[in-house]
């Protein structure tokens, strides 16, 4: 198959975007190409082409973006896209530009787009294509007054939604979600859990005498992620305060928190970080705790399981992928009724409990490995392509 997969370009492929999204999109993109599977890799930000065997990204140039003011008039006077701020609707003029120039040069079986924060399937409903596209959802909830019907971001997803073939959701937290509010989307929803590339073998290199815990949040470091909230239980803790060495990948947002107030434990604070590294911080650390608000799957989570290590995090989905698992993976926690004094406590259960790394390992292989995985997605393709004829 012809696949146009559209959302922000990996690293590994010419892009500069880092995040959960972006990791998922290159296992999806390195697995699919190992079935024999054509891939081709869109966004609407100034990108160099590049091609290999079975890769394509299909780049930007600036005339693209001159050449969609042809839709200026159809996009900005029309009271059909009255939920989109006008930034929104120049985005969405470059989109149907761009995209109308490339489904005339390549006749693709699918289009996967990510996610419902994307203008694009609205710039796809707007071309009437015939190819079906679907959608992988991460997180639409976490957009400011989705929740509140008939308000311009519920507008703006439902939207987004009707013309979909396929609504990928990546966990039972996230079903929940969809079952809260009404979308049009409940005979499109179908679940694939993210899955992983798992590590053959696991090295732990902490040569700290002290504990190791890392916080994995780029991204809505501070009011997503909650990284206020783990500072505050080591700093109050007088056992973790000495024996806890934290590290803290973080957005700007956070390193700014972290500068402008004073810590008495042992802290190391990165931004943007190549996955090299980011590794380096998984194989050194005995625990990850993320304790987030809100989240649609949590990839850090499962990362940091599969390089030998507890988690604590959002109470849902740690309950959800412990009931996947069946060993003790971790703490969940619940930051609406829990304190900064509760998750200290789970911290320190954490680091002293019974953690069997090899056994989780085997458990992830089974149910979140690529290997294991990427057909869903092909089965789903097929299904999609199959119903349009």
């Amino acid at each position: 198959m012809k696949i146009l997969i559209i959302g922000p370009i990996p690293i590994k492929y010419g892009g500069k975007e880092l995040g959960g999204v972006c990791t998922h999109i290159t296992g999806l993109t390195d697995n699919l190409c190992l079935q024999k599977h054509e891939v081709s890799l869109w966004n609407y930000k100034p990108t160099e082409a590049l091609k290999n065997k079975l890769v394509t990204v299909i780049g930007n140039s600036y005339f693209s973006y001159i050449k969609s003011f042809r839709f200026f008039f159809r996009i900005f006077f029309s009271k059909k896209y009255f939920f989109l701020k006008s930034k929104e609707k120049l985005l969405l003029l470059y989109q149907i530009a761009r995209l109308t120039e490339i489904l005339k040069e390549s006749n693709f079986d699918i289009i996967h787009v990510h996610s419902l924060k994307n203008t694009v399937p609205i710039a796809l409903q707007s071309l009437k294509i015939k190819t079906p596209y679907v959608i992988t959802d991460h997180g639409f909830w976490n957009q400011k007054g989705v929740e509140i019907v008939n308000s311009k971001s519920f507008f703006r997803v439902k939207s987004n939604i009707k013309g979909c073939a396929k609504l990928i959701y990546i966990s039972n937290y996230a079903k929940q979600k969809h079952e809260e509010i009404d979308l049009n989307q409940k005979n499109k929803l179908i679940k694939i859990s993210n899955p992983l590339t798992i590590p053959n073998s696991i090295i732990k290199i902490n040569k700290s005498r002290k504990k190791i815990i890392f916080f994995n949040g780029l991204t809505k470091t501070i009011e997503i992620k909650n990284l206020p909230i783990l500072l505050k239980a080591i700093e109050d803790n007088e056992y973790l305060n000495k024996n806890i060495k934290l590290i803290v990948l973080s957005n700007k947002a956070g390193i700014k928190h972290i500068k402008q107030n004073t810590y008495s434990f042992e802290i190391e604070v990165y931004g943007e970080t190549p996955w090299k590294k980011v590794i380096n911080f998984y194989k050194k650390s005995d625990l990850l705790v993320v304790p987030s608000k809100s989240d649609s799957f949590g990839l850090v989570y499962i990362e940091a399981l599969a390089y030998g290590m507890p988690i604590i995090g959002l109470d849902k989905l740690i309950n959800e992928f412990q009931k996947t698992i069946q060993y003790y993976i971790g703490e969940p926690f619940n930051p609406n009724n829990e304190s900064s004094k509760d998750l200290a406590q789970k911290i320190i259960k954490a680091l002293q409990s019974d953690f069997n790394a090899q056994k989780i390992t085997e458990q992830l292989k089974l149910k979140f490995s690529w290997k294991n995985n990427v057909n869903k997605y092909i089965d789903v393709y097929k299904q999609c392509k199959k119903n349009i004829k």
